[in-house]
């Protein structure tokens, strides 16, 4: 592993302060860490330095992992480094990590209170950083905060729409996560873009390790709902590209487990409830943990809910290759109402039980 550390330091504003050490503690602002993964992203990471480098609120650090890359991302990072306004360590993967991986790591290195994501390929609007500071410092039961962001195209040309709109995050949704409930959301959806959230650092214990199974970001806020309150400045803080490669990290199919390449071969129209009943089996495991050690958001009819999901896309995941002996299956699924609770209803079970097992269905 190598690290690369700039030398330059942050001064208090205003000079020295005298009066007791614990006087200073007490009004010392807390300070930020911008946690930034990389994976041959030089096509676009200037822009996205450049973008921290013009913040208001400049962060007390930049931590950067790189997966790897083998374009010219290393070296842009090794000449911003000694240019920088603020402290940056760079760190370079022995091997390919992957994407969650590359993030877990970034964010178990970061020193700051608080924590923002950042991706290599879009670009910060300058008080992005000093808005997620101060909703986090001014609401001391959130333990993250998120805004919207403006969707744009490879060239930053706007394409007219907010990435909250993109993914379709309905009206209702939004009252739940103003009125302090955005668990209720992030049990069924992600709307917290990493890229666009911050997080106190104190999260981290519940938070990692991050499973495989899960977009990091999504995992994050979830977990975070757990025991803190989640609030989305409905505002577009950053430039969202949209581009071919929007994932940082190795491919999908090479960091693919042996387990999901056996199952893949056998049951590829499964593999897609596979995977989501392996997310769920880990946050059922997190959230058991949580609750073990302390209050805990969820309630116990959503658990159950949870693990009544969980069981339904397991029969779906293990339904047999020949049609015939699908038919009890999926029989009682539809006496136990799991279509209409967590599929498209009598729809899904029609696929279910007439599509070939190699293709995929809702």
């Amino acid at each position: 592993m190598r690290v690369v550390r700039s030398k330059k330091l942050r001064h208090v504003a205003g000079g020295p302060v005298s009066g007791p050490t614990v006087g200073l503690m007490a009004m010392a602002p807390a300070t930020v860490s911008v946690a930034l993964c990389t994976y041959n992203g030089a096509a676009f990471l200037r822009e996205q330095l450049d973008s921290i480098v013009a913040q208001s609120r400049l962060p007390d650090e930049l931590v950067v992992c790189d997966d790897g890359s083998t374009d010219g991302t290393v070296g842009l990072l090794q000449a911003f480094v000694p240019e920088a306004p603020f402290p940056v360590r760079l760190y370079r993967n022995e091997a390919n990590l992957g994407f969650a991986r590359n993030f877990e790591r970034a964010i178990s290195l970061c020193s700051g209170d608080f924590i923002a994501l950042s991706d290599q390929d879009d670009v910060w609007k300058p008080g992005k950083l000093a808005r997620l500071a101060t909703a986090l410092e001014a609401h001391p039961l959130a333990g993250l905060v998120c805004s919207d962001a403006e969707v744009v195209d490879v060239h930053l040309r706007p394409l007219n729409q907010r990435l909250t709109e993109s993914i379709g995050l309905r009206p209702a949704e939004r009252e739940l996560v103003a009125l302090g409930q955005a668990l209720t959301v992030l049990l069924k959806r992600n709307f917290a873009m990493g890229a666009s959230t911050m997080f106190r650092a104190t999260a981290r214990s519940d938070i990692l390790p991050i499973p495989t199974s899960w977009p990091h970001d999504w995992w994050i806020a979830l977990v975070i709902s757990l025991r803190s309150q989640v609030r989305l400045i409905d505002e577009p803080l950053l430039l969202y590209r949209q581009h071919d490669a929007n994932a940082i990290g190795i491919p999908e199919v090479a960091s693919q487990t042996v387990g999901d390449l056996v199952r893949s071969s056998v049951h590829p129209r499964s593999l897609q409830f596979v995977r989501q009943a392996e997310q769920w089996e880990a946050a059922l495991e997190r959230i058991g943990r949580i609750g073990s050690e302390g209050p805990c958001n969820i309630s116990v009819r959503d658990v159950a809910g949870l693990r009544a999901f969980l069981r339904h896309l397991r029969s779906r995941a293990n339904l047999p290759l020949h049609r015939l002996p699908r038919v009890p299956i999926v029989a009682r699924e539809l006496v136990n109402r799991g279509y209409h609770r967590y599929s498209a209803g009598i729809v899904s079970a029609a696929k279910d039980l007439y599509v070939p097992l190699g293709t995929v269905q809702g």
